[in-house]
């Protein structure tokens, strides 16, 4: 009768460190969202050649892609406007690599968004890179060239580019 009391003894003991050593929660691990900033696009049409000023149109679509997709927190353009303002950075130091990928980490930003257009002839080319503000790396680069027609074409590109932007594993 002893050896059956130590046994079940033993196994009680066993028992408590078993569930000593695993946790159990009743949280569901959210997985981590990082936040993005993105700056304006940047125009590299010839002086005077573009008809029509696309920045703030296609910085918008590129934000409001990111917004869709539910997968990340996007800073605000009024914010890093406002971030910019109150550091009295123009937009000659903003071009600086430091100075953009400084903003980022101001922000609280874990990436930044940097896109840029050209339109040639009948086409408009879009590059848009994803880089890392903590290393300055490039995270993922994408370009697309669109037949230049309706804006709608252009926001359909840009959502297009966006969205294999952000295709990283």
């Amino acid at each position: 009768m002893r050896s059956l009391l130590n046994w079940i003894a033993h196994c009680w003991w066993l028992v408590f460190l078993i569930s000593a050593c695993t946790t159990t929660t009743n949280e569901v691990h959210q997985p981590v969202r990082w936040t993005v900033a993105v700056l304006d696009y940047e125009n590299l049409n010839l002086l005077n050649t573009s008809h029509l000023d696309l920045i703030e149109l296609l910085t918008a679509k590129t934000i409001e892609t990111i917004k869709v997709s539910d997968r990340f927190d996007v800073v605000e353009r009024q914010q890093l406007a406002k971030v910019l303002e109150e550091l009295a950075i123009g937009s000659s130091i903003v071009a600086s690599r430091q100075t953009r990928l400084k903003l980022g980490e101001i922000t609280g930003a874990r990436w930044m968004v940097f896109g840029s257009y050209q339109i040639i002839a009948s086409q408009m080319r879009l590059d848009v890179r994803l880089v890392d503000v903590e290393s300055g790396g490039v995270v993922n680069a994408v370009s697309q060239v669109t037949d230049n027609g309706s804006i709608d074409d252009w926001l359909t590109a840009v959502a297009e580019v966006t969205d294999r932007l952000f295709d990283i594993e």
